[in-house]
This record gives structure tokens, sequence and C-alpha cells, in this order.
């Protein structure tokens, strides 16, 4: 060799100790380096690139991807490689995948660049890689988090709207529910109109229904919780279960005899069990198995990680299993969706798994499914488990002996044809009525009526004061009125998160005419005996 003007010529004992220089910086890169000839067979490699291989660096040399252990991807690289000789193009930082020597799939992320000659023609390749795989995993586990907080972003969105546009509806229902009722009462037997109206009251009754699995949905449904045991919920809802799935499919439960209680409403329980149960049984047209379970469980730091809605403690496990169809990760995303359904138009309401969310939602647990095409699904549902239990509110006869009365009524309503069918409703009982539009009129009439006011049958929302407040006024001046709320969404104002405050009464919306007089009288107690 001949050594630049001014230079000593390099010697080999130099040559040598320049190679041995450039192989320790080669080396002691921590991203794998490699090259190869215009044929693909490697020239040479750093120790990083030889350690992944499972050769040392010489055995290397020579050889092609389809003699290494990643010779499944050979035809992958060798693509790669060819498309950079040909175009001179580098090609930079995309991922692929590799198998190493103790059979395991890892991720790179590759660089290749045209490999030049001292004429500076492509001679082969030059590569780089560095192992991406658990960043690739936590950032797939970061984008799976993000993408369950969206979707609960978007239920809870639903959920607003659905529990606004039910606070509406309801007021409609009331008013179409209770005349279609007068309607029906008031026809003869055998006159043709009283099966037209029994039609609308019938049709009104599954709406008032369909709005009730809304305000589920939505957890604007008031609740009112007690110490339950699932086993016993599932014990008694056990034969319906039977009937509605078919005989064709096979009912099972195993249920753990240590189980824990939970705080919760037995309806919403029941309620839950059997939208279940009618998803699965749509889910197995052929014929099935269902499963139901419950145990005790503990949620830990590292599954509350995974499922932002869940918090770490102690949980009562309620598992619901199919053998039907199954679905994919894409569909189980949007099952819990109002009116989403894989089933045809006209199949139920589409709110069944919406309500069963809702309901699991408001009562602080949380509800996850697997499933996979053509084998089942599964749904996991986490209820707090409770140590200590409440002591239990005192019970009340499910009716009252009569419906009429004699006692002095205030109703507060701001909608003016709601107002009117509860004033005549209650006075068709025998009952004294005072009525106003709001509560600053409540106030005037309440302050300007000279004899007692049994009861304040007021709604929850209405302008300017809320029912709550209204109350409270009143309250103050005249302390042995009893109060009664009113309303097609309650809110957050006489309940929190849906669980009726201790010591209210509340009758929802839509109400019949015998539904209202009877919570009155309820609320009221045993009508006073007339004086003689």
């Amino acid at each position: 060799m001949v050594a630049p003007e001014g230079l000593e010529p390099l010697t080999d004992h130099d040559l040598l100790e320049s190679r041995r220089l450039f192989e320790l910086v080669l080396d002691s890169i921590p991203a794998r380096v490699f090259w190869k000839d215009r044929d693909l067979n490697y020239l040479g490699c750093n120790r990083a690139f030889a350690v992944d291989a499972g050769l040392s660096p010489e055995q290397i040399i020579g050889k092609s991807d389809f003699d290494m252990l990643w010779r499944d991807q050979a035809e992958l690289y060798r693509a790669d490689d060819r498309a950079v000789i040909t175009s001179g193009i580098p090609k930079v930082n995309y991922e692929e995948p590799e198998t190493t020597p103790n059979n395991q799939i890892i991720w790179l992320r590759t660089s290749k660049i045209p490999l030049l000659d001292e004429a500076g023609r492509i001679c082969g390749v030059l590569g780089t890689y560095e192992e991406i795989t658990e960043r690739r995993h936590a950032d797939a586990e970061r984008l799976k988090l993000e993408e369950q907080l969206r979707q609960a972003k978007k239920l809870e969105s639903i959920g607003r709207l659905a529990g606004g546009v039910a606070h509406d509806f309801n007021n409609l229902l009331t008013l179409i529910n209770c005349y279609a009722e007068f309607i029906v009462n008031g026809l003869p037997e055998n006159d043709p109109l009283r099966y037209d109206a029994s039609q609308i009251q019938r049709a009104g009754e599954r709406a008032a229904a369909l709005t009730g699995q809304l305000l589920a949905f939505s957890r604007k449904q008031v609740i009112q919780p007690r110490p339950l045991n699932l086993n016993a919920i599932v014990t008694e809802t056990e034969d319906m279960l039977r009937r509605l799935v078919g005989e064709d499919i096979e009912l099972m439960a195993s249920l753990d005899s240590r189980l824990g209680q939970v705080l919760a409403d037995p309806g919403q329980m029941h309620q839950i069990l059997m939208n279940l149960a009618a998803n699965a049984r749509d889910a197995m047209p052929d014929g099935g198995e269902l499963f139901i379970e419950t145990s005790n469980v503990e949620i830990d730091g590292k599954f509350a990680a995974q499922h932002p809605e869940t918090a770490p403690g102690p949980y009562v496990l309620l598992t619901v299993t199919d053998t039907g169809q199954g679905m994919d990760q894409a569909t189980a995303m949007q099952i819990f969706e109002p009116f989403f359904t894989t089933k045809g138009l006209g199949s139920g309401t589409r709110l069944g798994l919406a309500t069963v969310y809702g309901i699991v939602r408001q009562n602080s647990g949380w509800i996850g499914v697997q499933s996979e095409p053509g084998k089942g699904a599964s749904f996991q549902i986490y209820l707090p488990r409770i140590s200590a239990v409440p002591s239990p509110e005192p019970l009340r006869e499910s009716a009252p002996a009569t419906l009429t009365g004699g006692e002095t009524v205030l109703i507060v309503e701001d909608q003016k044809e709601v107002l009117q069918l509860a004033r005549t409703t209650l006075e068709s009982y025998g009952y004294r009525v005072l009525e106003a539009a709001h509560a600053e009129e409540a106030i005037l009439v309440s302050g300007g009526y000279p004899g007692p006011i049994d009861i304040l049958v007021t709604d929850v929302v209405l302008p300017g004061m809320n029912g709550r407040e209204l109350a409270g006024r009143l309250i103050a001046s005249r302390p042995a009125m009893k109060v009664l709320f009113v309303s097609g969404y309650a809110g957050d104002v006489i309940a929190h998160r849906g669980v009726l405050d201790s010591g209210l009464e509340y009758l929802p919306k839509p109400f019949s005419p015998d539904g209202l007089a009877a919570k009155i009288r309820e609320v009221l107690g045993p009508p006073r005996p007339l004086p003689c």
C-alpha cells in the first residue's frame, strides 16, 4: 500500500491493529451491524449480531439468511436487500420480526443502506437493527389502554345523552299512558274503541320499559341497594332462566359456597342475569350450554392498571359463559353500546348488554368479555365485595289497603299537561290539591294556604330551584309535611350515582294513575279515620 505524501507507509502490524480497533468499535455498538455482498451472502457482522444468530462472527461469513435460525423470515429480509441494492435508496426505521435461537419471535427496527466499493459502485448492503420487542409490547398495551379509555368516555357521553332523552320522553309517556288508561277504564267491555286504546296503552308500557333500559345504561336509574349474596339471586332466577333459554340449551351453575356479599339492588341483579341469558340464547340458535359461576376474587394493582375502570380490592366475580357463535375483537369492543347488534332488524330492543353495562358501572363494578368467533363468549362481572353488612331498611307493606284519601297535596310540576293530569288524578281519589308550576310559585302557595299541607309532590328537575331545595324551604315552615319526589330522570339531586339518598321517597316517571295514588298513600300511611 502506498502511503499519502509525507506519511510513513502502513505496516502489516499497523493494518492488524486497525482491524482489531475496527472490530472493537463494532462490538462496542449495542445495535446489530451486518453487511452482505450482491449475492446476499454475509461478509461480516459485529458480535451483537452473531449472538442473535447463535454463531460466532467468523461462522456467519459466507452464509445466507436461508442458513440462519431466521430462515422463516429469509425471503422477507432478502427482498429488502435486493430493493436497496437495485434502487440505491436506503430503507430506514421499519419494523420486522425475527426468530431467535430459543425459537421465540422478537421484533426489530431495521435500517439498510447501499454498501459501496472504492469506485463508488454498489457492491452489497449494510444493515443495522435494534430489538424493540418490549417497547412494541408496551406501545401495544398503551394503545389498548387508550382505546379502553376512549370507549369508556364514549359510553359515558352516550349515557348522558340517553339520560336527557329519557327525562323528556318520560314526561310524554306519563301523559300517553295515563290518558290511555283513563280511556280504557271509561269504555264498556264490548266497545271496539277499547281494544284500540288498550293497544296504545301496551305500546306506552313497552316504551316505558325502553326508557327504563336507557336510564339503566346511563346509570341514572334510581336504586336502593342492599346486602346481597349473588348465589341467592342465581338460585331465585334459575327456573326463569331455563324457561327463557329453552330446552335445547343446558343451564349449569357452579356457585362458591363461601361467596361474599355485595351491595346492590336485587332487581338489577336479576336484570343482569336475564339479559345475559337472552344474549346467550340468541348466540346459540342450534342449542348449546350456558354456565353461570360465582367466586371471590382479589383485583391487584397489575389488573387495575390494565383495566382503568377498576380499583384494587376484594370483589365477587359473576361469570356467564356460553358455547355460542362468539365474536371477533372489533365486535366485542362495541357490544355494550346502545342499539349496537349483530342480529337482524326487529330482534329485541338492542339494549340488553348496554343495560348490563350501565348496571355494573352504577354499582362500582367492571364488566369484561372474552370471545372468539366460533368459540362462544364469557362475560365476567366484578362487583365490590363488602365486609360489614349495613343494617337493613325496615320493610313496608307492598301495597296500601286503599288508594283514596282526604289529605291536602301540593303538586309542583313545570310541565303544564303533567300538572293537570296529576291534579285530575288525585282529585278523583278524594285528595285536596294545590298546584304550582315552579318552585317560587310553590313557596307563595304554601305561604298563603292557611291549613295543613300533608304532602309535597314535586318534580326533581325544576327551573330556578330544584325539588330538593324547594322541599328544604317548605319543610322549614311545615315540619310535619311529607315529601315525594317525582321525575323521569333524577340526576344527582336526590341520588348519588343513582343510589337514592337515605330517607327520601321517589316515584319514577312514567307513572300510572293508580301508581301515583298508591305511592302517595304509602308515604302518608293509612288514612286517618273521619271525624264522627
